[in-house]
C-alpha cells in the first residue's frame, strides 16, 4: 500500500524540483548576460534610428545654407568713366556723392567705384564716415575682393566693430592659408562653420547642432568629419554611425555617453528577473509543500481505507457466521429452546442492518448523493424508539440505558437524526465497561436542542478529540484493537450534525458526546451539502 504513494511522492518532488533547478540555472545565465543584452539592444535601436536622424539632419542643414553676395573673383574690368577721376581726388563732397551713387558701376580694374570712393574717403578724412554704414557698404551693397582686406584694416582701427563672422572667417582663411583654400569644415573662435570651396555658400554654427535629436538617456549624438568632431559628444563607445548627405564629408554617430544609465536599465531587468525567480521559488515551494501534504494525506487515507476494509470484513464475518451456525442448528433440530436462537439471530441481523446502513450512507456522502429532507419531528419520541431498538443489545451486554428526556420538537431529517443517535449509542455500548449505565439526556433552549450520550468508558485523549470524527479513524493500532467497529460511525454523526447546522463534540470525565442543533435550521434545499 505504501510503495505506490512513496514512488508518487518521488515523482511529484522531481516534477517540481527539476524545472525549478533548470529555471535557476537559466536565471543565473540570464542575469550574467543581462548587460551584454542591454548593450546589444541599445546598438540595435541606434542602428534603426540613426539613419532616419541623419536624413532629417541633412535636410535641415541643406535648408539652412546661406549665400554671400556674389562678386567676380578675379575682378572683371569695367569701362573707364569720368567718375574715375573723382577716385584720384581729395574732394570729400564728390567722394561722398560717388559713394552714395548706386549706379557708379565698376572701375577699369573691375572694383566697385562706391567701395573705392568709401575707402578713398576714409583715407582722406579718417573717422568721417559711420563705421556701421561703411561695414554695410563693403559686405552687402558693394562687396568685392577689397572687402576682406578692408575689413581687416577696419578691425585694427575699430576693435569693437561687429564684423560679420563669415567675413572674419574668410579673412582668417586668407591670412592662414597658402594658395586658395578649398573650404569645408572650419573652426573659428570655438565655433565650427562650413564654407563652400568657392566661398559663396556657408553654414553658420547655429545650424550645426545635435541638440534637437531625440536620444535615450544613455546616448548622445556626435557629428564628425574625417575624424574631427564637429558637434555633439566627444568621448564614448560608438553604438552606431552613418554618413550624412552633405557637400562635405560628415558622419552622424550615437555615442554611449552614460554607461550608468544603460547599466540602470540592466539592473532594472535583473531586478525583475530576480523577482520572477524568487516568485517562482515561492510558488514552487508552496506547490511542493502542498504536494507533500496531499501525498501524505493520500497515504494516510489509503492506510485507513485498508483498515476500513479489514474492519468491515471482520464486522460482516462475525454476525453472518453466527447467524449461519444458529440457522444450521435450528435446521438440524439440535436446539432445545429455539426462541433464544431466534432472539440472537434477530440481534445479529439488526447489527448487520446497522452496519450496512452506515456503509451505504458513507458511500452516498462520498459520492455526493446523500440528501436530507427536513420536517417537524418529535425528537423525544424518536430517541425513545431508538433506545428501545438498543435495549435488547444492552441487556445482552449487561448495560443499562437511562434516558432523561425533555419534550422537544424540531425540524430535522428523521432517518438521519435516528442514525446519529444510534451511532452514538452504539459507540457508548462498545467502549463502556460491562454492567455500566449509559445516560441519554435531551434538553433544549430558546433556539436549539441538545443530545448528550454519557458513558463510563476510558474517555478520548485530548489529541484525538478532533480526529475521532474523521472518516476511518479509530483509536490505537488497528492490529491491537479488540473493539468492534469500522471507523465511520462518528464521521457520519458529524456530517449529519453539519447538515443540520449543528455541532458534535466529546468531553471526558465522564465521557460525553454532545450533539447540538438549531430547532429550526436555515432553509435547506435538497442537496448533498445541506
Amino acid at each position: 500500500m505504501s510503495g505506490k504513494p512513496k514512488s508518487s511522492l518521488v515523482l511529484w518532488t522531481a516534477a517540481v524540483t527539476i524545472p525549478f533547478v533548470i529555471l535557476a540555472v537559466f536565471a543565473a545565465l540570464g542575469i550574467r548576460a543581462q548587460r551584454a543584452t542591454v548593450l546589444l539592444r541599445a546598438q540595435e535601436e541606434a542602428e534603426i534610428l540613426v539613419s532616419s536622424q541623419a536624413d532629417a539632419l541633412s535636410r535641415e542643414m541643406m535648408a539652412s545654407i546661406r549665400e554671400l553676395p556674389r562678386f567676380p573673383d578675379p575682378p572683371v574690368p569695367g569701362r573707364a568713366s569720368s567718375l574715375d577721376e573723382v577716385l584720384d581726388s581729395s574732394d570729400i563732397r564728390e567722394l561722398e556723392r560717388l559713394r552714395d551713387n548706386p549706379d557708379a558701376g565698376l572701375s577699369p580694374a573691375g572694383l566697385p567705384r562706391r567701395a573705392l570712393a568709401a575707402l578713398r574717403l576714409e583715407a582722406v578724412a579718417p573717422g568721417l564716415q559711420d563705421s556701421e554704414e561703411l561695414l554695410k557698404l563693403l559686405t552687402e551693397d558693394a562687396p568685392s575682393v577689397l572687402t576682406v582686406p578692408a575689413l581687416a584694416r577696419m578691425r585694427e582701427q575699430h576693435p569693437d566693430l561687429a564684423v560679420p563672422k563669415i567675413w572674419m572667417l574668410i579673412s582668417h582663411l586668407d591670412e592662414s592659408s597658402t594658395g586658395r583654400p578649398e573650404g569645408g569644415w572650419i573652426r573659428l573662435e570655438n565655433e565650427v562653420w562650413w564654407i563652400s570651396p568657392d566661398r559663396r555658400r556657408y553654414l553658420p554654427p547655429s545650424a550645426i547642432s545635435t541638440a534637437d535629436l531625440e536620444l535615450p538617456a544613455h546616448a548622445t549624438a556626435a557629428l564628425r568629419s574625417d575624424g574631427t568632431l564637429i558637434a555633439g559628444a566627444s568621448d564614448g563607445e560608438v553604438l552606431a554611425s552613418t554618413s550624412v548627405d552633405f557637400p562635405s564629408p560628415l558622419t552622424l554617430a550615437w555615442v554611449l555617453s552614460s554607461p550608468e544609465a544603460l547599466n540602470a536599465t540592466a539592473r532594472e531587468q535583473t531586478r525583475w528577473t530576480l523577482i520572477l525567480f524568487v516568485g517562482s521559488l515561492v510558488v514552487s515551494g508552496f506547490a511542493l509543500v502542498a504536494i507533500l501534504r496531499t501525498v501524505r494525506e493520500e497515504r494516510r487515507l489509503g492506510e485507513l481505507k485498508g483498515q476500513f476494509v479489514a474492519s468491515v470484513s471482520h464486522e460482516l464475518r462475525a454476525p453472518v457466521g453466527s447467524i449461519r451456525l444458529m440457522a444450521d442448528a435450528l435446521e438440524a433440530g439440535r436446539v432445545e429452546s429455539p426462541r433464544e436462537f431466534h432472539r440472537l439471530i434477530s440481534l445479529e441481523s439488526e447489527r448487520l442492518s446497522h452496519l450496512i446502513e452506515n456503509v451505504l450512507d458513507f458511500a452516498r456522502i462520498e459520492e455526493g448523493q446523500r440528501h436530507y429532507h427536513f420536517e417537524e419531528c418529535d425528537i423525544t419520541a424518536l430517541i425513545k424508539n431508538t433506545t428501545e431498538l438498543f435495549s435488547a443489545r444492552a441487556a445482552d451486554t449487561g448495560h443499562t440505558i437511562e434516558p432523561i428526556l425533555e419534550p422537544v420538537t424540531a425540524s430535522v431529517d428523521r432517518s438521519a437524526a435516528q442514525q446519529a443517535v444510534a451511532n452514538l449509542l452504539d459507540n457508548a455500548l462498545k467502549f463502556s465497561p460491562t454492567g455500566s449505565t449509559i445516560q441519554i439526556r435531551l434538553s433544549r433552549d430558546e433556539t436549539s436542542w441538545s443530545l448528550a450520550v454519557i458513558d463510563e468508558g476510558p474517555g478520548v485523549p485530548a489529541g484525538e478529540r478532533e480526529r475521532i470524527f474523521e472518516r476511518f479513524h479509530r483509536l490505537g493500532d488497528e492490529l491491537r484493537r479488540e473493539t468492534k467497529g469500522t471507523g465511520i460511525g462518528l464521521s457520519l454523526v458529524q456530517h449529519i450534525a453539519h447538515a443540520h447546522h449543528g455541532t458534535v463534540k466529546v468531553t471526558n470525565a465522564p465521557t460525553t458526546f454532545t450533539l447540538k442543533c438549531p430547532l429550526h435550521p436555515p432553509a435547506c434545499h435538497e442537496n448533498p451539502g445541506c
